[in-house]
């Protein structure tokens, strides 16, 4: 049988390693190419040809291509992106889901001794890997949170439905994604206390919020810029239908309207 032949034990824990995003004797991360790849092409296992042994490699070597790149995600913020809230949220959550796949993948590893076995293995869990990184892969890009969510929801609905397992995941990811903006919702339209944090977020631009100062003609030096706010579409998540967003925007800069004319009034109370 052609080929280079490797003890089965070398090979397996390669594979393994592999699969998890680590190098080995048998298979390097190329940063140039950020994908890995083996350090020699015609190897394979007692019993097996290296045309089995060789295809069998093969979505390993993707699997551990898209962990590393998930990886990098959660350990290197996009200079893009870096300060949005999904983001953030979203790198936690990663974080947690590949620390519990490497516990699961090391703990049946311990029994693993056959390439039958590794591709098992790594069969589900690499699709799994696939679709965290596909989403990864689209957050990078964004530069607003809305859309991140808009990209979350496309994204779980896809894999939803190619993978019926995976539902219940990509489902809860979507949910706490999402979270900080309904959070800043409920905020803006009253329905929790106003926090100096939705604050900052309304002034920094980065949401469907902008404050606009406006100076009026004869007003005296010691009196503030009167405020209004400007609603902004393209902050605003897909998913909103174009009257409701007009709607929630609406709401709260009315209420802010009311406190500042009417700061004791019912509604602009929170007490």
């Amino acid at each position: 049988i052609a080929g280079r032949l490797v003890r089965d034990y070398v090979f397996i824990r390669s594979l393994l390693r592999l699969g998890l995003g680590w190098s080995s004797a048998l298979f390097r991360y190329n940063h140039k190419k950020m994908a890995f790849e083996r350090c020699m092409t015609d190897i394979r296992v007692s019993g097996v040809s290296l045309k089995v042994s060789y295809e069998a490699i093969t979505p390993v070597l993707q699997c551990g291509t898209n962990m590393q790149r998930v990886r990098t995600f959660v350990r290197t913020p996009s200079a893009k992106s870096e300060d949005l809230s999904a983001v953030f949220t979203l790198r936690g959550i990663v974080a947690v889901i590949i620390y519990n796949l490497e516990q699961q993948i090391l703990a049946h590893s311990r029994h693993v001794v056959s390439l039958l076995q590794v591709t098992t293995l790594f069969s589900r869990f690499g699709d799994l890997i696939g679709a965290l990184a596909e989403f990864v892969e689209a957050v990078e890009k964004a530069v607003t949170d809305a859309q991140v969510i808009s990209g979350a929801i496309k994204w779980a609905t896809f894999f939803a439905q190619k993978f019926a397992w995976m539902e219940n995941l990509v489902h809860e990811v979507v949910v706490r994604v999402i979270a900080p903006w309904f959070a800043f919702i409920e905020g803006w339209i009253g329905l929790r206390p106003e926090e100096s944090a939705l604050s900052e977020l309304v002034a920094s631009g980065r949401t469907f919020v902008k404050e606009e100062y406006h100076e009026d003609p004869g007003r005296l030096k010691s009196r503030p810029s009167r405020i209004d706010y400007i609603y902004l579409g393209s902050h605003m998540p897909s998913f909103i239908p174009a009257d409701q967003a007009q709607l929630i925007f609406e709401s709260g800069r009315s209420l802010r309207l009311l406190k500042k004319s009417h700061p004791q009034h019912p509604i602009a109370r929170h007490d």
